[in-house]
Order: structure tokens, then sequence, then C-alpha cells
């Protein structure tokens, strides 16, 4: 783990070093232990953080720096940033700067006529310059579940570009879409899809959940949480998204339309 760290550090792009603290946020999440196993024995957030304060290398404070980002619980994250006031390892500008981050105003939409499912895209930008956008696919026909994310390093719209160059089906669509709205499904999505057994699990999915969950609620600029009302008052229901529709269209996150963007995916991950 140590090594790991200190590659991600040594790495030009920031997402090396996020997607590794995301993944370690994500063993200690409750929302991924076995109901069925409730006697199993594993590292708590707590835990998890004071094994970083009790070594203090830049290894370490780097990892902290970026749990103090991502992390939702505001005592821990103060818990970490009274350990961090301590330390004085230098630390690359876009770390340092994390809690600048912005989040892009636009939210990219890729859905089908069909109604199975739908792509989300949203992107952040860092103070250092570098970028961060992050793909959600919401399945509709499991109850509306975020069923797989994926986090790249770019821009927004590149990721947008890359997208929409794989549409070659007519009743596809690439739109901006409302950003409150979105945050509202992508709420109730990620908090539906937590709750299902089996977990739904990919290559890169829950393990960036932490990641996307800043990048969607905790970057400065998110909308605040209002689900519900907001759903509501676009006269969509909330609990029932497509929920009843079985049409037996392909699932979009597999089809052959979005291979290439799954294989830039892998490509990075496999970095």
């Amino acid at each position: 783990m140590f090594q790991s760290l200190r590659r991600a550090l040594r790495s030009d792009e920031p997402l090396d070093l996020l997607a590794l603290v995301s993944g370690l946020l994500e063993v200690t999440d409750p929302r991924s232990r076995d109901p069925f196993a409730r006697d199993e024995r594993r590292t708590g957030l707590a835990e998890l953080v004071e094994s970083f304060v009790g070594t203090s290398y830049a290894e370490t404070t780097a990892a902290l720096m970026a749990m103090r980002a991502l992390v939702p619980d505001e005592v821990m994250a103060g818990r970490i940033g009274r350990e961090l006031a301590t330390r004085r390892h230098p630390m690359p500008d876009w770390l340092s700067g994390l809690a600048r981050a912005r989040v892009e105003h636009d939210v990219w939409f890729l859905t089908h006529v069909l109604g199975d499912g739908d792509d989300y895209l949203l992107g952040v930008s860092l103070p250092s310059g570098h970028a961060l956008s992050a793909l959600v696919y919401v399945d509709h026909n499991l109850g509306t579940v975020a069923k797989d994310a994926f986090v790249v390093p770019d821009p927004l719209e590149d990721l947008a570009l890359k997208v929409g160059t794989t549409i070659d089906d007519p009743d596809q669509s690439l739109t901006r879409t409302d950003h409150a709205t979105a945050r509202a499904v992508m709420e109730a999505a990620i908090e539906h899809g937590s709750r299902l057994y089996s977990p739904l699990s990919s290559e890169s999915w829950p393990m960036c959940r932490p990641l996307v969950e800043w990048i969607w609620f905790g970057v400065k600029g998110s909308v605040s949480s209002r689900a519900e009302p907001l759903l509501r008052a676009n006269g969509v229901d909330p609990h029932g998204l497509y929920g009843a529709m079985d049409l037996g269209a392909p699932d979009l996150l597999t089809s052959k339309r979005r291979a290439d963007i799954i294989a830039s995916r892998d490509t990075w991950l496999c970095r």
C-alpha cells in the first residue's frame, strides 16, 4: 500500500491518488458490507484514518489530504484537518487546492427512447488546471439504481464529445440537463443501488463511489439535496422512474455503441 501511495503521489495525474484513496474509503463503507456476514471483521473509517495519522510520511499526508476531501463525515474531516495542521510535507498544488475545486455547470445526459437506462456526465476543475469527469450509468429496469460508473482525467467537454461520437442509434440522444434534477436522480440511484443484493459491481464500481459522490455532492457549486421535490415538480415519481418498464432492450452499458468509451476507461485503469 505504501508503495502504491508513493507512485500515485509522484504521478502527474491527480486521478491516480484520488482513485486509490477512493478505493480505500469504499472498503470501510458500511454500504459495502455483506448483510449476511454481520460478524465479519472489517476495517472502519476511523481505524483507517488512525492508521495514517500514526505514520507521519509524505505518502500518508497525501492520503489524508485526499481523505479529508472525500469523506462526507464533517467530524472525521475535522479530525483529519487537525492532524494535517501538524504536517509539513510539501504537496502538489492540485492536492493542496482540492477544497477550491469547482463543479462544472453543465451536466450531460445520454438516454434512449426505450428508457432502460441513462448515463449522466459531470465534471470538476481543480485550481491547478487539472480536470476530472465522471460517467454514471443509471439502470431503470432494476429500479433506478447506479449500476456502473467511472472517472476519467479529462475535461467534461472532452468526455461528452467522446460519448457523442459513439452514438449510432437515432433513438439515442446526448443533451445537457438540469443540474439539480440530475443530482436528485443520482442521490436516489446511488442509495437504491447500495441496497441491492447481490451488489452491483464492475471493474471500477463501487470502488470509485466515494470519488463519484465527491464530484456530485461534495465539490463547491454542487446543488443542495432536494431529490423528491424537484423530481415531483417535473412530474416524475422518484420511486418509480421507468421502474415498471420491461421492454427487453439491450443494456446500454454493455452495448456495442459504447465499446469505445469502455475501452478508453479500461486502458486508463490498466496503466
